[in-house]
């Protein structure tokens, strides 16, 4: 009988190259920087937080808040809130955040190394994909985006693998990963079904037969996005943000390929410069262009798409700018390694080029990191004010502070008290059940006077006329607001409890003893 070895984790370990040990190094200590805040310096992501717990609540049999709001199950989003969703039966939903955080940060780098293998490019160039995960989309906390890219990757994939072998189960496969896509993102799913069958296309040569073949799952996912466009909003006629559109100038268009891939707020010279850096990194790393055509479709692709979408349309803003997370991920799949063989001089010319391409990455990786590590001490502000609050009210936001003190994101704190939404089964108004694509909608004869807009003006405060209707009003302000602060205002709240420069006013006739556990 033959002796049946299973290898050791050491000797797994000890087989991998020393590169290839620092990028796991590196994935590990960029998880625990995950882990440091109370709340991430993400701006959308309370309001995402607040859908999650109403719907949490509504799965375990809690009828608060039933009569003003409904669950949208045609929700293009099922992915992120339903992987949240489940997390946070098992965990708090600011917990249940950073489990799902975690698994599609590495989700994300996972599909874009899968990728790079299959158009085999040099390993190296996997140390890219992890800033890319930190850029614009991830600053403004659009997870329901973030988390369906690597959904799109694999799907892009099975569409690449059933192209090759023309196998009918890899067909299958890409209609399930594209229905999978569709409850994802919609801006994702009309992305990669854009770019996919330019890619078929250039890899079949143009070839109209062979081309065909690939069509019958395009079609049901023509079907799915007219169901979704011909399903009425009446929401969005009581809307008036819902009808906005503006493409952007072409400044913005050409310099954002070179500077949202790293973030919302980082300034444009040190983004351009470490662009720069990162467009010449396989370059110094003895690498090559690719002399195959279907390597640039996908690129070609991206840029296409990135100069056609506008800025906002149709209610969402940020548009193009938020599918600069693919830019340098689809420019890693453009090299290869050079044929020339190695001897002593490109040896010693290539470990330099690593060492300058991991610096490059670090410093990329700074600010982000930078971020979790000083937002810790902020976000444990909030969170100590929320221990202190009862539970089940209804609130208002008055964030009149936006930015954080040491956290270089503009507008952190602009859904910030939604986290009370999240974690203390409350209501926050403005809420994002004004917006069709939420899971949690406003019922249509439950609308609030709160409407998209009055985040960014709460001094319009002073025309609301059903301000008594909210128990509490989070108030956040540079320094402290007066005791009368709301004389001129038709809110009779006075103070109630401080942290920081956070300030919470109650109803003078509430209750005003902590929260009871």
């Amino acid at each position: 009988m033959e002796n049946c070895t299973v290898p050791s984790f050491n000797n797994i370990f000890h087989r991998l190259a020393p590169e290839r040990i620092a990028f796991l190094l590196l994935l590990a200590v960029v998880v625990g920087f995950l882990w440091l805040p109370a709340y991430p310096p993400m701006v959308d992501v309370p309001q995402h937080a607040g859908q999650v717990g109403v719907l949490k609540s509504f799965l375990l049999g809690e009828e608060r808040w039933r009569d003003q709001v409904t669950i949208n199950y045609m929700t293009p989003y099922w992915i992120c809130y339903g992987s949240w969703l489940f997390a946070s039966l098992f965990f708090p939903v600011s917990i249940a955040f950073k489990v799902v955080l975690t698994f599609f940060f590495l989700f994300f780098v996972g599909a874009f190394i899968k990728m790079r293998r299959e158009f085999m490019a040099p390993a190296m160039l996997d140390w890219i994909f992890v800033p890319s995960f930190f850029g614009f989309a991830y600053d403004w906390g659009f997870v329901t985006f973030l988390f369906a890219v690597p959904v799109g990757v694999v799907f892009f994939l099975l569409n690449k693998r059933w192209q090759e072998t023309q196998a009918s189960k890899w067909g299958w496969a890409v209609l399930c990963a594209g229905v999978a896509m569709y409850f994802s993102h919609l801006l994702v799913f009309l992305f990669f079904c854009f770019i996919t069958p330019v890619y078929i296309i250039t890899s079949c040569r143009f070839k109209p037969a062979t081309v065909l073949r690939f069509i019958p799952p395009y079609l049901i996912f023509g079907i799915l996005m007219a169901i979704y466009l011909l399903i009425p909003d009446a929401l969005s006629f009581s809307n008036h943000a819902q009808s906005f559109y503006g493409w952007g100038s072409i400044y913005e268009h050409f310099t954002g390929l070179l500077v949202y891939p790293w973030g919302m707020n980082i300034k444009r010279p040190v983004a351009i410069t470490l662009s720069v850096a990162v467009l010449l990194m396989p370059f110094f790393l003895g690498y090559r262009p690719k002399d195959k055509p279907d390597s640039y479709a996908v690129l070609l692709s991206l840029l296409v798409f990135w100069f056609l979408l506008p800025h906002s349309l149709n209610g969402t803003a940020f548009v193009f700018q938020r599918f600069s997370v693919f830019i340098f991920p689809f420019y890693v799949i453009c090299f290869e390694k050079s044929a020339v063989k190695d001897d002593v001089n490109s040896k010693s010319t290539r470990r330099t080029g690593v060492a300058l391409g991991m610096l490059v990455i670090l410093a990329l990786l700074y600010r982000p990191l930078a971020n979790q590590w000083f937002f810790r001490i902020e976000a444990r502000e909030f969170a100590s004010l929320l221990d202190d609050l009862p539970p089940h009210q209804r609130a208002l936001t008055l964030v009149y502070s936006r930015s954080g003190r040491a956290v270089d994101n503009t507008f952190v704190y602009l859904h910030f008290p939604a986290w009370y939404q999240a974690e203390e089964n409350g209501w926050v108004d403005f809420n994002f059940a004004w917006f069709s694509p939420q899971v949690i909608r406003y019922r249509l004869n439950r609308i609030p006077s709160i409407r998209p807009g009055f985040e960014w003006n709460p001094q319009y405060i002073s025309f609301i006329e059903d301000c008594k209707r909210y128990d509490l009003l989070f108030v956040r302000a540079a320094s402290p607001p007066p005791a009368d602060v709301f004389k001129n205002t038709p809110c009779p709240h006075i103070p109630y409890k401080a942290q920081g420069n956070w300030y919470v006013f109650r109803l003078p006739d509430s209750e005003e003893s902590p929260k009871t556990q």
